[in-house]
């Protein structure tokens, strides 16, 4: 119990900052009477963010699972109580009394959080992937298993939108001189439904369920942490406002300007974002400019780490 007290003490400390490192966070351990060794705190840092209670958000930068200003939902009086008075919340089984105040809210985010992921705190962004999608890596991986290549699948999107894709396309990038290799495997399996290196005309001209497109991977794309050829939401957030193939296709689908801000800050409210992987990956795009100015100008986001 005492555990449970302190850790709510030193998140609450932390959730003041705009992002903490791991020094600023044993400092923080040590403030409330922590005393912890090396590999205890490496461990604890991994459950934290296991859990969703931290986020990480950049190189050695974290933030408090807290959602972004833009996505908290309206606060509610507590019904028959006047401000001032005290209750009793639980806080992963540990109960407290505190005093019902303006902030009551803002001081216990963290005491919302729940093993699902919901109320205030961030998910680590997963998606599972459809049948046909897991198989199409299956086959690549069983042909070519020194082959790096990353899937994304149209319907990867859905989450982020009011109005589903119900078509999907799904795109699988892998080194530009390997293309002809995947084309031939694929195209063997999937005649008729594989087109390798199209032009943007051609991708919506042959648009239809289960289209293959095989395109260039950009050197040195973030991989997927739960298998490496899954599309990470840094990668997926730069894609959709820069790939040749995809942006094109978005916009001939009658997407606008708004959508790609829905979807910005759905994810920027739901899910940890990497602000690092994210500008990594967008100056590799030769886009770091204009994914950062469209977050700054077009979306309620607010940024956590400085522009370097």
């Amino acid at each position: 119990m005492a555990d449970r007290k302190d850790e709510l003490e030193y998140l609450r400390q932390l959730k003041e900052m705009q992002y903490f490192n791991r020094e600023d966070l044993l400092r923080a351990m040590n403030q409330c009477g922590m005393v912890i060794g090396e590999h205890a705190f490496r461990a604890r840092v991994e459950r934290l963010i296991s859990t969703g209670k931290i986020v990480r958000v950049g190189r050695n930068a974290y933030c408090v699972a807290e959602r972004a200003e833009h996505e908290k939902p309206k606060r509610k009086k507590a019904a028959g109580r006047a401000l001032g008075t005290r209750v009793r919340i639980a806080v992963e089984g540990y109960t407290a009394e505190e005093d019902i105040s303006e902030n009551i809210v803002e001081e216990n985010l963290i005491a919302k959080y729940d093993k699902k992921g919901s109320g205030y705190s961030f998910q680590q962004y997963q998606y599972t992937y459809s049948r046909f999608a897991e198989e199409v890596a299956a086959r690549i991986k069983e042909h070519h298993p020194y082959v790096e290549f990353n899937v994304f699948e149209l319907l990867q999107l859905n989450e982020f939108l009011t109005n589903p894709i119900l078509c999907n396309i799904i795109f699988i990038s892998a080194k530009s001189d390997l293309g002809d290799f995947l084309f031939h495997t694929l195209n063997a399996v999937y005649p008729g439904k594989v087109l390798l290196h199209p032009t943007p005309q051609m991708l919506y001209q042959y648009y239809s369920e289960n289209l293959l497109v095989i395109e260039k991977r950009i050197s040195e794309a973030p991989t997927g942490k739960t298998a490496h050829w899954h599309t990470r939401l840094e990668k997926l957030l730069v894609d959709v406002r820069t790939d040749r193939l995809l942006l094109p296709l978005l916009r001939e689908m009658g997407w606008e300007e708004y959508q790609w801000v829905n979807l910005y800050e759905k994810a920027f409210g739901t899910y940890g974002v990497d602000e690092s992987c994210l500008f990594r990956y967008a100056k590799r795009r030769a886009a770091e400019s204009k994914i950062r100015e469209f977050i700054e100008k077009e979306t309620k986001i607010q940024l956590r780490l400085p522009k370097k």
